[in-house]
């Protein structure tokens, strides 16, 4: 049976999973994550999981979390490099590396209503063009073009672009940052998990008084942004309320950047780690406000369909799905 390795790298973990190249339901053989930062890079990573579960594959794809050429692929949020070169130096004779966001919007065709969380009905319609928006340790963008027989999956680096304030918060907001920072502030330093700890920072040094319960809860934590955001789902720390109010504000204002940019009539799908959970605890009432606030597309705003992907392996799915076409294209 011909098998083949499907990854996904993230800032935070990696999924591995190991599949049959006929099957395309893809049901995993093995399966085991890692936690990123406890190990040295993926040559550590598959030579483990291969010796674990006596696995003699020679096909590998993998999706990574930042920029990525055919023979190369550098983690934004972590010091490793992937290397084609290196990966075929262990054995596999088909090494296939794709941006994460590749991987996620790949995925989207596979997904069933149960793996979807319907945040605006809109008019649910065939478009030809998907786009797709992931807050997690990064903020991850990309889009899905159909024609009448093909997908075709694609992530960008549109998180890195230059973030636009909408009010005079987000004025203060941007100057703030701007004085703390000598690079470009950018969506993902605000709409990314790690920025909803920046964003309580700016309230508690903007007199937003937070509560002792939340600073202690931080104070025990090695990642802040959970317990922000529990202090928030709990009503008792107006900081934390109103950290986690701007993050999806501003998240909704992106995501009608990315809407319009992409004409993307066939939905918006949110994906990423946060958003998740946020789904029965937290009202999305800021972000679908500021996804509306937009006075010549507000007709096309209003008709976007508007998902949360709740399924939490959609980056390997799309790992897995994307490298099984290209591995039968190579039969």
């Amino acid at each position: 049976m011909s098998q083949y390795i499907g990854v996904d790298i993230g800032g935070t973990k990696v999924d591995v999973a190991l599949y049959a190249l006929d099957d395309d339901a893809y049901q995993p053989l093995e399966r085991e994550r890692f936690q990123s930062k406890s190990v040295q890079g993926i040559e550590e990573i598959l030579h483990g999981f291969m010796q674990k579960y006596q696995v003699a594959c020679a096909k590998v794809s993998i999706g990574v979390a930042g920029v990525v050429t055919p023979d190369l692929g550098k983690v934004t949020n972590l010091p490793w490099q992937v290397e084609a070169a290196r990966l075929s130096s262990m054995g596999f004779d088909s090494v296939l590396l794709i941006n994460d966001m590749t991987a996620v919007c790949a995925s989207i065709p596979l997904l069933t209503s149960d793996d979807l969380h319907v945040l605006q009905q809109g008019q649910s319609n065939n478009g030809e063009i998907k786009a797709i928006l992931a807050p997690g340790t990064g903020l991850g963008e990309g889009f899905l073009i159909h024609n009448e027989t093909l997908y075709y999956p694609k992530g960008t680096e549109g998180g890195h672009t230059d973030f636009a304030p909408t009010d005079q918060e987000q004025q203060e907001l941007l100057s703030w940052l701007a004085d703390h920072s000598e690079e470009t502030i950018s969506y993902e330093n605000i709409c990314a998990g790690p920025a909803i700890a920046t964003l309580f920072d700016f309230y508690c040094r903007s007199g937003v008084a937070p509560a002792e319960k939340t600073l202690s809860a931080i104070a025990q934590s090695k990642d802040r942004t959970p317990a922000i955001v529990e202090a928030a789902q709990s009503g008792m720390c107006d900081a934390s309320t109103r950290a986690l109010d701007l993050f999806l504000r501003v998240l909704g204002r992106e995501a009608a950047n990315l809407v319009m940019k992409m004409y993307a009539t066939g939905g918006l799908y949110l994906g990423g780690g946060i958003l998740p959970r946020l789904v029965g605890n937290w009202s999305f009432e800021p972000f679908l406000t500021a996804f509306h606030h937009q006075s010549t597309m507000q007709a096309l705003m209003q008709e976007t369909p508007v998902r949360i992907i709740t399924r939490k392996d959609a980056a390997l799915l799309g790992a897995a799905c994307y490298g099984r076409n290209h591995f039968l294209q190579q039969r």
